[in-house]
């Protein structure tokens, strides 16, 4: 879900250069509510994943069916691989993954990609050379906020970013969704429980309700009905895909762990509160809202793997058990949040 979002950046430069141009998404299923009647994307082709020699065939007869002057690979996948084979009458790109550079920096490392730009603006850069104009930041975050309903200042966009999005409380309310993809992406529950006990007792934050957000799965949710608080509302496995994003979009802050729900929050606007253990901001997939925050402590072990999908071999997460709850909570205060 992240990298969907994160890819409407390139979609929204395309169509600040050329306007006229027609983009087509190939996206899973399960992921196309994300960009389906988007702003910057003309048509959307949901695929569904099947398997084995059923998965080949629906590939090759989807790569029979694409039309277009150029084809960006913006995953490079071994299905993104089989459909640009496929389609080899489309000249093609793909995006540079940096691949080997970050084997070096899990497997050894030697970081040579600190500093790098967001995979936000790096996705555009990748591709800026095949287009007639240089690519801009605050240009095109002007152009993504004249063109959608943001609160401004981001680079991503998706499909409710277009539309009015109702608050669903009365009053101001933080988004806590302490879910990840993997478990090595999970800031302790315990630690969510003694921020949420900080926001609520602190008096700045009076006026804040807090909403909780995740799917069927994420039972661990359901640890914050201890608190027994009206302030609280544990919508954990009670919205739909498309609820859940327009509550994000109508939130003051979201804190969340390296997930989707990040960047799906940013693609509103949202300031961003996350984590990251396993995986390092370095990645490019940190956060690129100015207001947003992200919590790093560089244990000596992490990196560990790409995605965080790498069974932590330590006896505890220490990358994520090092994020003190109180460092957080004080970063919050000094937050200006309405």
């Amino acid at each position: 879900m992240g990298d969907v979002v994160i890819q409407t950046s390139l979609f929204a430069w395309i169509k600040s250069i050329f306007p006229d141009s027609k983009i087509t998404l190939v996206t899973s299923k399960e992921f196309a509510p994300l960009v389906e009647s988007h702003g910057f994307i003309d048509n959307v082709v949901a695929y569904e994943k099947k398997k084995g020699i059923q998965d080949f065939k629906s590939l090759f007869q989807l790569s029979r069916e694409l039309e277009g002057d150029l084809l960006i690979d913006l995953h490079n996948t071994l299905r993104a691989k089989i459909v640009r084979c496929f389609s080899f009458s489309i000249p093609s790109m793909r995006v540079a993954k940096r691949t080997f550079l970050r084997f070096l920096l899990i497997k050894f490392k030697l970081n040579f990609i600190q500093g790098l730009e967001t995979h936000h603006e790096r996705t555009i850069r990748d591709f800026e050379f095949l287009f007639p104009s240089d690519f801009d930041r605050f240009e095109l975050e002007l152009f993504v906020k004249q063109h959608s309903n943001t609160r401004g200042g981001t680079l991503t966009t998706n499909t409710a970013s277009f539309k009015n999005v109702p608050r669903r409380f009365n009053s101001k309310y933080i988004v806590i969704s302490p879910v990840a993809s993997f478990t090595t992406k999970l800031w302790p529950i315990s630690r969510y429980l003694e921020l949420t006990k900080s926001i609520l007792n602190d008096k700045k934050f009076l006026d804040f309700e807090i909403v909780i957000l995740g799917g069927p799965n994420d039972i661990s949710c359901r640890q914050f009905e201890s608190f027994r608080s009206e302030r609280i509302h544990n919508l954990q496995g009670k919205t739909s895909f498309l609820e859940s994003s327009e509550i994000i979009g109508g939130a003051s802050l979201v804190i969340t762990n390296d997930t989707g729900v990040l960047h799906l929050s940013e693609s509103f606007g949202i300031p961003v509160v996350s984590f990251f253990g396993p995986t390092t901001p370095d990645f490019g997939f940190r956060p690129h809202l100015e207001q947003s925050v992200c919590f790093y402590k560089g244990v000596k072990c992490s990196p560990c793997s790409a995605t965080g999908a790498k069974p932590c071999f330590q006896k505890s997460l220490l990358c994520m058990e090092a994020i003190d709850v109180n460092e957080v909570f004080q970063k919050l205060k000094s937050m200006e949040i309405n």
